[in-house]
């Protein structure tokens, strides 16, 4: 099995944290990077010259060779992008809180677990972890080594 592809959606505090764990873990791929700032998506585009940039996260739903999206974007974001994301059938990395409200989590949780084929995972404390799907070890495969480097 190849690298797992991955687009990073949101530059804010964790985002170029991802960035630099994806761009250096032999499992992953960075292939997108997501921002509404442009400046801020200028500079990382500019260290990360491999990924495409865009403003728009849509395109990366659409990019049938993209395996994954971690949301690191303000909460009240997440559950718009991340069903967006599921119902796109991309494995989802969101950034806690997963959702605003616990309605909103529980449709995203219904919505991987239809889904076989996708995973969702909430991140950043080890305890906010969540397995959704059969697709659990995509993530750990991929994000485990580096995620607390």
């Amino acid at each position: 099995m190849g690298a797992t592809t991955v687009g990073v959606i949101g530059l804010g505090y964790w985002g170029p944290n991802l960035l630099r764990n994806f761009a250096e873990n032999e499992a992953a791929e960075l292939r997108w990077i997501c921002d509404a700032d442009t400046s801020r998506l200028a500079a990382m585009g500019h260290r990360y010259p491999a990924a495409q940039t865009t403003t728009d996260y849509r395109k990366l739903l659409s990019d049938a060779k993209l395996d994954a999206i971690a949301v690191v974007t303000p909460v009240a974001t997440h559950f718009q992008i991340a069903k967006a994301g599921l119902l796109a059938g991309k494995h989802l990395l969101v950034e806690k809180p997963l959702t605003a409200t616990e309605s909103e989590a529980e449709e995203l949780i219904d919505l991987a677990e239809r889904n076989c084929s996708t995973s969702i995972q909430c991140a950043s404390t080890w305890g906010c972890f969540r397995r959704t799907s059969t697709s659990f070890g995509i993530w750990r495969r991929t994000i485990y080594r580096s995620w607390i480097t």
